[in-house]
């Protein structure tokens, strides 16, 4: 696996983090309200990791998705200088399942791991001071 893959996803982590703690920041009236209603801190805090963890699932599932689906038009592309060096006729192309699954399972579990700091962000949202500061 190269430096390539492993920056895209580092930059959909901090993508994912960045979205979610805006999100915790422009609901907090709303999250303030589901806590004066009696939901839990924990159960806000596990809607978030939630949140993230569907976010990683919905990238890896289309990522795959796209990835396959191109490199099936990558490998059937003529390129004369590769049939030199190679006896097919397009770039030749080798997927491993192994490392696809690593890949896809690592992704999703970094995305809940990048959706923990906005988790705790809205746990810590007190519903009597958001609610006083909306409201004035």
């Amino acid at each position: 696996m190269s430096f390539v893959l492993y920056m895209v996803i580092l930059v959909g982590c901090f993508s994912i983090t960045i979205t979610l703690v805006l999100a915790v920041r422009r609901k907090a009236r709303e999250m303030a309200i589901l806590r004066a209603i009696g939901l839990r801190r924990r159960d806000l805090g596990l809607l978030y990791l939630f949140k993230g963890g569907s976010i990683g699932v919905i990238g890896v599932a289309l990522g795959l998705s796209l990835g396959l689906f191109a490199l099936q038009f990558i490998s059937k592309i003529p390129l004369p200088i590769l049939q030199e060096a190679y006896s097919g006729r397009g770039l030749p192309v080798l997927v491993s399942w192994q490392d696809l699954v690593v890949v896809s399972l690592g992704s999703v579990l970094l995305s809940i791991v990048a959706s923990v700091w906005p988790a705790l962000e809205v746990m810590k949202i007190d519903p009597v001071e958001t609610l006083s500061d909306r409201a004035a």
